[in-house]
């Protein structure tokens, strides 16, 4: 089965991350939004998983979410990957002061390697995807009226995702509490 690990947001962060998208829609055409239930923070994705690593996942998940209490970080401005001039993906990035969650990040990386999980091609840099662009084209961006808003982060979750032709539907698999054993 399609996995991937996240933390889930507050639904009231996730109404005001909503606001940007509309405000956004208005500007910038043909893009696909991310549904409002679907609004998280990707720690990993791991692909198709089988059930028998899906237990080892499992444990890993676990292990890390226990080595962090629960935190806070804040929305900051938006951006664009792969780039601004030929972009595919439209974001809003966070500011973590103690860069918690890049360090959630690479424990992950480090509990998942033994089961050939591969770390990020291009290092983890902390956000939440808004919409994608249903073709690569140029986009500027403008600033959120979001930016320095709270995002209080106490689980990680291993989802599920289910491929449909409306978009994509993630089952909540497995709960971890931050600081929990």
């Amino acid at each position: 089965m399609r996995v991937f690990l996240a933390l889930p947001l507050e639904s009231g962060v996730r109404k005001q991350l909503v606001g940007c998208q509309k405000a956004w829609a208005k500007m910038i055409g043909n893009v696909k939004w991310v549904e409002q239930e679907n609004l998280h923070l990707t720690l990993k994705f791991l692909g198709e998983v089988s059930e028998q690593d899906l237990v080892a996942v499992k444990r890993a998940a676990g292990r890390v979410a226990e080595e962090f209490p629960p935190f806070s970080v804040n929305l900051s401005g938006p951006g664009v990957f792969p780039s601004a001039r030929k972009g595919r993906v439209l974001w809003v990035g966070l500011k973590d002061e103690g860069e918690r969650l890049k360090l959630m990040a690479q424990r992950l990386d480090a509990e998942l390697a033994p089961l050939n999980f591969s770390p990020g091609k291009a290092g983890f840099t902390p956000h939440l995807t808004l919409g994608r662009l249903r073709q690569p084209a140029a986009v500027t961006i403008p600033a959120l009226p979001v930016e320095g808003v709270p995002v209080r982060l106490t689980e990680v979750v291993l989802y599920r995702s289910v491929l449909t032709p409306h978009g994509p539907l993630y089952q909540a698999l497995a709960e971890f509490g931050l600081g929990k054993k």
